[in-house]
């Protein structure tokens, strides 16, 4: 059996359950929001067996041992309890805790099984990131995280800067924020104390690259954002009327080594890869998302990312990776 943890409307998801029910007639089953776990037994004996039983909210009935494959695309597993809480703070926290544990369980059990992303690793650090990339040998843009004025002056010095999310907000005053998507920030509307955010010199780009890592295979693309002025910033500030050109890209075999160790030493056998190549030619390495989205590639270059995903899950089921 094949799981796949997801969000509800994922269109990935769909599309790699797709392939599965096409190439094979592998028992698959999706958790997200609208099928989460409705009951749940868990046996852990003298002897340190243990048995996970679930039934989800659309009755299917699952015993942890029978599934061989995991895909962690997005999210969590999810309980009925999470769906309906109490209103009352104190009950619906001790709650919040308590499944928590038991889900942080179920992920221990299921580490023994075969896995493509990461149980319980979705959201990684991007300090970390950033840092561990400088030490593989990967350049990085000059990176600042402060929440005073006085320090952008002197770090940067004049440059343009930009402001990325640490998690939802990356840059915020009265007069200016940044959710979501990578912006300039303008020195002359920048208050002497703000939220503490990241900030980076900015990169001219001749074009950025969207890199898909899958169990040490590279899926590299080009996307001509930077004549756009919708786009030249941040890609996925996407422009419906003139969408960005995107081609498949062959990494340099340099790149490509840097990355499989920032890869191996991040724990990560899958993710989606951010990249620039500067005016001057230059690889800079900008972040990984372990839970990003690859949709955006896998059809214009032809990459079939959603069948190479379905072949791996029914590879890792049937003993052959």
């Amino acid at each position: 059996m094949i799981l796949i943890v997801s969000i509800d409307f994922d269109q990935s998801t769909y599309e790699v359950a797709n392939w599965i029910k096409y190439i094979s007639n592998s028992d698959l089953l999706i958790i997200n929001e609208n099928n989460h776990i409705k009951e749940l037994s868990v046996t852990i004996e003298p002897n340190g067996e243990s048995e996970v039983k679930i039934s989800t909210s659309n009755r299917a009935k699952i015993d942890l041992k029978a599934i061989d494959s995991i895909w962690m695309r997005k999210g969590s597993i999810i309980f009925e309890d999470q769906l309906n809480e109490t209103g009352i703070s104190q009950i619906d926290l001790i709650s919040k805790r308590d499944i928590s544990a038991i889900i942080d369980f179920i992920y221990f059990l299921l580490d023994s099984k075969k896995v493509i992303g990461e149980l319980n690793n979705a959201e990684i650090n991007k300090f970390i990131v950033l840092k561990e990339a400088a030490i593989v040998g990967l350049s990085i843009p000059q990176t600042l995280i402060t929440n005073r004025k006085k320090y952008l002056d002197k770090y940067f010095k004049g440059n343009y800067v930009i402001a990325k999310s640490i998690s939802n907000i990356q840059f915020y005053t009265k007069k200016f924020s940044c959710n979501g998507y990578t912006k300039r920030i303008e020195n002359s509307i920048i208050p002497e104390e703000f939220i503490i955010s990241l900030t980076q010199k900015e990169v001219v780009k001749k074009y950025e690259l969207r890199i898909f890592f899958l169990n040490g295979k590279f899926f590299a693309s080009a996307i001509f954002s930077q004549s756009n002025d919708k786009t030249n910033l941040d890609f996925r500030n996407y422009d419906q009327k003139k969408p960005n050109r995107i081609v498949p890209y062959i990494l340099p075999k340099f790149i490509e080594k840097k990355l499989t160790v920032l890869m191996r030493k991040l724990g990560l056998k899958t993710g989606s890869i951010d990249m620039i190549v500067n005016s001057n030619g230059d690889y800079i390495f900008l972040e990984v998302n372990p839970a990003g989205q690859f949709g955006m590639i896998s059809k214009p270059c032809n990459f079939f990312l959603e069948r190479e995903i379905a072949q791996n899950l029914l590879s890792i089921e049937n003993g052959k990776m």
